[in-house]
């Protein structure tokens, strides 16, 4: 299968850019937020953007606010960005998050979690357990209707939604009703063999996920951890529906198809599409 003709472009457009692991991690995340200019739509104007400060134990967690309308019973999403748990931010998918909640017509709070190596395994998930947490108890300081609670995100956001997902069902708060998976990492330390095939060439490498695995973890035995590999939990019941999307030609395919699979087999509804032709992050 030949790699779809607009990736192809995009890959073109950075051929020649240096690699992400090649960089200082201030570097890194000054080329992530060139690329995703260069690969954003232009902002949607929406009713209200706005950033706010989410309380946390011994911590204020930034998110930005996206409303389409004035309306204070629209569903929320809690998205959380990708970059490998080191890059990324709240500028890096603004015109994504701005997308998503015009054409959805939901509020999307974009979460802006703690980055390693400032801040080590398990931070990020906390930030995003916490900031679901309060988000889904604050209903009326936030004009939304969180009985219809999403959580969502892209790449590694995408694993700690999943997580996000699994902590909660454990715990039964807070109530969260559908999840988007935007190709996740679900199984750090199992070998598929789109791993191998997808290894380099096709935007997110093999090297470029061990950068970021050894920014993020205190040790190598946190890749099996759960919250790194939602994949690996015992059971995946209980869990809201998903809507989980990915790449033919990303090398995070396998691990994301049997996580599909997984959620399945427990009984849980899900609707995988698949992309032919496309690379991570698409």
């Amino acid at each position: 299968m030949d790699i779809n003709s607009e990736a192809r472009a995009f890959l073109d457009s950075i051929e020649g850019k240096p690699t992400f692991e090649s960089l200082s991690v201030t570097e890194a995340r000054k080329l992530f937020r060139e690329i995703a200019c260069l690969a954003g739509s232009p902002p949607v104007d929406l009713q209200k953007v706005a950033d706010l400060e989410i309380p946390a134990p011994g911590r204020q967690i930034p998110a930005r606010i996206y409303r389409p309308n004035d309306k204070d019973d629209l569903p929320v999403m809690v998205y959380f960005h990708g970059g490998g748990w080191v890059i990324g931010d709240l500028e890096t998918h603004d015109s994504f998050c701005r997308s998503l909640a015009k054409t959805g017509n939901f509020v999307v709070i974009a979460v802006d979690y703690r980055l390693a190596p400032e801040h080590k395994f398990p931070a990020a998930h906390e930030d995003c357990m916490e900031a679901t947490s309060w988000i889904a108890a604050n209903e009326a300081a936030l004009a939304v209707d969180t009985s219809r609670l999403i959580v969502a995100g892209d790449s590694a956001g995408a694993t700690m939604a999943a997580a996000v997902c699994q902590q909660a069902a454990r715990e039964r708060q807070p109530d969260i009703k559908y999840q988007v998976l935007l190709q996740p990492v679900t199984d750090v330390p199992t070998p598929y063999p789109s791993k191998e095939e997808y290894a380099e060439g096709h935007f997110l490498t093999i090297t470029l996920v061990q950068w970021a695995a050894g920014h993020y973890l205190n040790a190598l035995e946190e890749a099996g951890d759960i919250r790194m590999s939602p994949n690996l939990a015992e059971s995946l019941s209980d869990l809201p529906a998903a809507l989980m999307l990915i790449g033919t030609h990303d090398m995070l395919y396998g691990e994301c198809e049997a996580y599909a699979r997984h959620l399945e087999k427990d009984g849980v509804d899900v609707n995988l599409s698949i992309y032919p032709g496309q690379i991570h992050d698409f």
